[in-house]
């Protein structure tokens, strides 16, 4: 558990890891209040309809995450993350409904990493494809 926690930046990666590949793919909820999305039109979505948030999408909106295709893991920062508006990063979703496993996935995922680091010798491999 020690070694564990002294893996700081692997929360990050992780994080980085879950905005970029989602474990949920959506999740839908009943709005409870009308809905009004901004643009020319002005569209209002009425209380008692079902919405369907899409994960992979939602976290690449580029307004919340600049150059949202970039591997930055430096975004889950204590110091970035504090400006974010809460909801714009929902891995395991958020509310109510709101998953409880996002500690013990990175928990677990820096297990497997610690276990890989200390049983195997990792080298980095440079391949580069040509197009023919």
């Amino acid at each position: 558990m020690e070694a564990l926690s002294e893996m700081k930046h692997w929360n990050d990666v992780c994080l980085k890891l879950l905005r970029m590949i989602p474990v949920i793919g959506s999740v839908t909820r009943k709005l409870e209040s009308p809905l009004k999305i901004p643009g020319d039109e002005n569209l209002e979505i009425p209380a008692g309809i079902n919405v369907n948030v899409p994960m992979g999408l939602h976290h690449r909106l580029a307004e919340y995450f600049p150059n949202p295709e970039k591997f930055d893991p430096d975004r889950f920062l204590t110091e970035n993350s504090a400006r974010r508006q809460p909801n714009t990063f929902i891995p395991f979703s958020t509310g109510p409904r709101n998953c409880i496993g996002l500690k013990f996935a990175i928990l677990e995922a820096k297990t497997v990493v610690a276990y890989i680091l200390r049983e195997f010798e990792v080298i980095q491999v440079i391949v580069l494809r040509m197009l023919l």
